[in-house]
């Protein structure tokens, strides 16, 4: 990717519309107490070269699989949502802005299974391994292997997986 595309310096619509990666730099951003109010059209970081952003980010890898994956991945059902738990006083991983949960309709979660004789909860999962592999990759945990599973649940948590290795 190049970092300059060569037209100079833009208007502040046109570098939100059509950035390249030297834009997003343009703005330093004001670390701790400082940079408030600023000045107009002063954001730094809302400038964003989003072929970049799909080149590091999970998506581009989920976008790599096949269409047939799709089904599995959309709509997702929630990122960010400051709430507890269901049915308990702790905070969600949604909570602190470090879950994704994925479409529902191929999804299972404990709570909506009947516990078998023993009272266990039967295991039942349809996500495709290759987009567990895509998420742990890049630091994911997955609720699919929660005995209590919840398989739309995918959790930013990259001390877990990188002391499981």
């Amino acid at each position: 990717m190049r970092i300059d595309d060569g037209k100079g310096a833009k208007a502040f619509d046109a570098m939100l519309d059509d950035p390249d990666i030297k834009d997003m730099f343009l703005m330093k951003y004001p670390v701790g107490e400082q940079g408030l109010a600023p000045d107009v059209n002063f954001d730094p970081g809302r400038v964003r070269y989003a072929p970049l952003f799909k080149k590091i980010y999970v998506s581009n890898e989920l976008d790599k699989l096949p269409q047939r994956f799709l089904a599995y991945l959309r709509p997702t059902q929630g990122t960010y949502n400051c709430r507890p738990i269901a049915g308990t006083k702790r905070q969600s991983a949604h909570a602190f802005g470090i879950a994704i949960d994925i479409a529902r309709v191929h999804s299972h979660y404990w709570a909506w299974s009947k516990p078998d004789a023993n009272g266990r909860f039967p295991y039942k999962n349809e996500i495709p391994w290759e987009i567990v592999d895509i998420f742990e990759k890049h630091g994911f945990i997955w609720g699919g292997k929660w005995y209590h599973y919840d398989t739309m649940h995918f959790e930013y948590r990259p001390e877990i997986i990188i002391s499981a290795k």
